[in-house]
C-alpha cells in the first residue's frame, strides 16, 4: 500500500504520524512533501518504528523560500530501497523538488518511485519549466 501526504512541517506532526503509521494506516511506502526540514535537523530525531526515512531537503541555493519545501520517503524496514541520484536536465528554471528511489519488494518485483513537490508558482513559463524538467527526469530514470 502506497500513500502520499503533504505534511507541511513534519517535526510538529511526528507524534501523530507515528501513531497513524502504527495503528491506523498500513502503508508500505509513504511519500511526504513539504517536510520543511533543513540539513541541521538530524534524521535520528525523526524515527518511526518499523520505517526508514529517506529525505531530500530544499537546497540552500534554491530560489525558493528557505525553511519550506523538501520531500521524503518513508519505507517499511523490510523493503529494499536504493536512493537514486537526481538526473541533471537542461531545464534550469524548474522548481521541482524530487527524491527518486528504486524499490525492491523481492528479487523479482521492483518499481521506480518518486516523492515530488512543485512550488505553486502558476505562471505559464514556470509550469512549462517544471513539467519539462519532470518529463526529462522521468525519461532518464526509465531509460537507465
Amino acid at each position: 500500500m502506497i500513500g502520499q501526504l503533504n505534511i507541511q512541517s513534519i517535526k510538529p506532526k511526528l507524534i501523530d504520524l507515528r501513531h497513524d503509521l502504527s495503528h491506523v494506516h498500513d502503508f508500505h511506502l509513504l511519500a511526504l512533501s513539504e517536510t520543511w526540514l533543513s540539513p541541521n535537523v538530524p534524521s535520528r530525531l525523526l524515527t518511526i518504528d518499523g520505517y526508514t526515512l529517506y529525505r531530500c531537503d530544499r537546497p540552500k541555493n534554491s530560489r525558493l523560500a528557505k525553511g519550506y519545501g523538501g520531500v521524503a520517503l518513508l519505507a517499511r524496514d523490510n523493503i529494499n530501497v536504493e536512493i537514486l541520484g537526481r538526473p541533471t536536465t537542461s531545464t534550469s528554471a524548474s522548481n521541482i523538488e524530487i527524491l527518486w528511489a528504486l524499490v525492491r519488494f523481492d528479487k523479482h518485483a521492483r518499481m521506480l518511485f518518486a516523492s515530488a513537490y512543485r512550488h505553486p508558482t502558476n505562471t505559464v513559463s514556470q509550469l512549462t519549466a517544471d513539467f519539462e524538467d519532470l518529463e526529462s527526469q522521468l525519461q532518464f530514470m526509465i531509460a537507465s
